[in-house]
């Protein structure tokens, strides 16, 4: 593997990564790339979605005022975020959907 013979190169020390190229392990693996590594990257996503979308005129004005910075995020953009319950529908059907690999499993 190119990760395996690169690493050493750069100082890191010899990995071994023989477990992902034997037969034994290869349905791990598969269960790994295909459902545990994808939905961190996802969940990430969608909260810097939420953050995107408060209003900076109203977190500017706070700061105006004088809130500090816990003062902003527990007055003003964690009350403009109640519609994070439908991005947590999202999730909970993510995970409806990683049954087929739990019974292939």
């Amino acid at each position: 593997m190119g990760l395996e013979q690169s690493l050493p190169r750069l100082g890191v020390g010899k990995l071994f990564f023989g477990w992902i190229k034997s037969n034994e392990m290869a349905i791990y693996c598969v269960v790994f790339a295909a459902d545990v590594a994808k939905p961190p990257g996802f969940v990430m996503a969608m909260f810097l979605a939420v953050l995107r979308g408060v209003d900076n005129e109203q977190v500017n004005a706070a700061r105006v005022d004088g809130a500090k910075t816990w003062q902003i995020y527990l007055r003003i953009i964690i009350p403009q975020r109640a519609g994070v319950r439908f991005r947590l529908l999202i999730l909970a059907h993510m995970a409806i959907k990683s049954y087929d690999l739990v019974v292939a499993f």
